[in-house]
């Protein structure tokens, strides 16, 4: 099995998750100097990475979007909507990577548009030589903003984003969920003081003054509750009582189906990987035909001979079975006459028992204690769909998410397939669809 790792580059450290369960706590975590991360790589010997990585020097841009209705729905015209936008305001940037959201606001459709560099892609050059495939690389704004957002179930008011790693804080200016500005500056490791006041109260008087954004509240990640004096703006900090400092590299993996799609490559890196995806698909196409024309001409001789065979055997068959045909027809008109009635009223005695029958896996994965089932809905149909919702228990992040997954073995292990599931690992809350089928038994 490859080697896979979640790796948060934050300015000349970077931290590092490599899982080895569901159980986070099982993952090795490490902590080195970001210029050590392509030795790190290859003596343990990890072949794929997901990847975010502060950058201080991207660019976000307003495109407004003219008869949105149309334009909306047609990706292709808003990529190129996009590009011809940002190489109009940037006609010195020659590559670049950008990911962009629609948003409409007073009547008005525009695209919240997030640019890189790609000379900022300076990691990509090596790790291609090293053989290595990064399957995700974003800027961390992008994961921090998503563990806000499934923290609050939500991003709908203006507010400030403090991320604290070591000795450097990051803040990030939100207009609800669109990332607006972002800055950066060096403090003292791994606490709060007045300098750290001080810098956050300039950054809420440019957000007022410059960016005419009011913040509400300001989030602090990646250190412990305390109290601070001195603040121009309510603040709330975001615990998660166990592996603090490692909160992003965690949630690369653990939120990764809310982060697809706002992955940046730099161009080259798509289209090697295009290539080389190419590539292979062609080298096993090849080789398919060769092997089809190898045994083409003795398998069609074979199979000649094969089918004459068959088709005198079936005529025989069919010789002998014509009278079993007619007898055939009329027991099965027997059975529409006699039979089948009472076969309809035994069925429907029996949808009666499956119904009760199918709240049987979810009763008993109840009983776990961290469990709360908050409601189940049953769908009368074969197979059965069934949706439940409810929360789990934990004093971390770990225990709930060890409690969630003995949940859902249990479920599993009495029948039930699930087909649809959104589980937060932060709150505990989850919404769980899936199929439960069983064989009734017959009333004596």
């Amino acid at each position: 099995m490859t080697k896979e790792a979640y790796i948060s580059i934050e300015g000349v450290h970077t931290k590092i998750f490599i899982p080895k369960s569901k159980n986070i706590e099982r993952g090795i975590f490490y902590q080195i100097e970001t210029n050590e991360l392509l030795t790190f790589l290859k003596e343990n010997e990890i072949k794929e990475i997901t990847v975010s990585q502060f950058i201080p020097d991207f660019i976000t841009l307003t495109i407004s979007i003219p008869f949105a209705s149309k334009i909306l729905k047609n990706k292709k015209l808003l990529n190129g909507i996009a590009i011809t936008e940002i190489r109009k305001k940037y006609p010195a940037i020659q590559n670049f990577s950008y990911f962009y959201k629609p948003y409409e606001s007073a009547g008005r459709t525009y695209l919240r548009c997030y640019i890189i560099f790609e000379e900022q892609f300076n990691i990509f050059s090596n790790l291609v030589i090293e053989g290595i495939n990064v399957k995700a690389f974003y800027p961390s704004f992008i994961p921090i903003v998503e563990i806000v957002r499934d923290y609050q179930n939500s991003l709908d008011t203006n507010q400030i984003i403090c991320y604290i790693s070591k000795n450097l804080r990051f803040l990030f200016i939100l207009k609800k969920d669109e990332v607006i500005f972002q800055r950066f500056y060096e403090s003292e490791p791994d606490k709060l003081t007045e300098e750290d006041v001080v810098n956050i109260n300039m950054t809420v008087n440019y957000a007022l003054q410059n960016l005419r954004i009011n913040p509400e509240k300001i989030f602090f990640i990646g250190i412990k509750t305390k109290e601070i004096e001195g603040l121009n703006i309510p603040y709330e900090f975001l615990n998660f009582s166990s592996f603090e400092e490692y909160i992003i590299p965690i949630s690369l993996q653990n939120i990764k189906d809310k982060l697809k799609g706002k992955e940046f490559f730099p161009s080259e890196y798509t289209n090697f990987k295009k290539t080389k995806r190419y590539f292979q698909i062609a080298v096993s196409v090849l080789l398919l035909i060769g092997l089809i024309l190898i045994f083409n001409n003795f398998a069609m001789i074979k199979e000649i001979q094969i089918n004459k065979k068959h088709l005198n055997v079936l005529r025989s068959e069919i010789l002998a079975k014509e009278k079993e045909f007619f007898i055939l027809q009329d027991s099965i008109k027997y059975f529409e006459e006699n039979i089948k009635p009472f076969l309809d009223l035994q069925n429907k005695k029996n949808f009666l028992n499956d119904i009760r029958a199918s709240i049987y896996p979810v009763s008993e994965a109840g009983k776990n204690k961290e469990s709360q089932i908050s409601s189940v809905e049953v769908e009368n149909t074969k197979p059965q769909k069934i949706k439940i919702t409810g929360k789990i228990s934990g004093n971390s992040f770990t225990e709930r998410e060890i409690a969630y997954t003995k949940f859902k073995d249990i479920l599993i292990n009495k029948g039930f397939i699930i087909t649809k599931e959104n589980w937060s690992f932060i709150k505990g809350e989850f919404n769980l669809e899936g199929d439960y089928e069983f064989t009734a038994l017959s009333q004596k």
